[in-house]
């Protein structure tokens, strides 16, 4: 939780008290991850997304999941010619499930830099990790980034033992809470 989140579940940023899931700029009362006027969405919404689902960016009118860059009726993230794919792809990422980039031909989730055959969102060496995994972060369940280990949710910065977005020293707190 970010600037003015108290006593919120999941990472929230700029006025939003009271949400569940990463929230940002004037999302009051959604669920998920809501960015610039997605106001009653479900899931991370961007750019002029009303009444859409998932994380959507650049005229992806009426889609489900995070679109990017003319991917009209598609599912989940789609960026650069990643058309008719499921979930976050991206460059040359064709025919996939989940966010790939670069080269994770035939993953499922968001998979970045050589994470192969893996599940959920992994970034530098996160084998056979569960959801998003950044900087040796194994066998851990969520965004777990920076030493992270058995932590549920997004977790970075020595956040040992919480649930939810956490950053810079939140030790046993629900959501992201910024501070020391």
């Amino acid at each position: 939780m970010r600037e003015g989140c108290e006593g919120k579940t999941g990472d929230m940023r700029e006025g939003c008290e009271g949400k569940t899931g990463d929230m940002r700029e004037g999302c009051e009362g959604k669920t998920g991850d809501m960015r610039e006027g997605c106001e009653g969405k479900t899931g991370d919404m961007r750019e002029g997304c009303e009444g859409k689902t998932g994380d959507m960016r650049e005229g992806c009118e009426g889609k489900t999941g995070d679109m990017r860059e003319g991917c009209e009726g598609k599912t989940g993230d789609m960026r650069e010619g990643c058309e008719g794919k499921t979930g976050d792809m991206r460059e040359e990422c064709e025919g996939k499930t989940g966010d790939m980039r670069e080269g994770c031909e035939g993953k499922t989730g968001d998979m970045r830099e050589g994470c192969e055959g893996k599940t959920g969102d992994m970034r530098e060496g996160c084998e056979g990790k569960t959801g998003d995994m950044r900087e040796r972060c194994e066998g851990k369940t969520g965004d777990m980034r920076e030493r992270c280990e058995g932590k549920t949710g997004d977790m970075r910065e020595r956040c040992e033992g919480k649930t939810g977005d956490m950053r810079e020293g939140c030790e046993g707190k629900t959501g992201y809470e910024g501070g020391v």
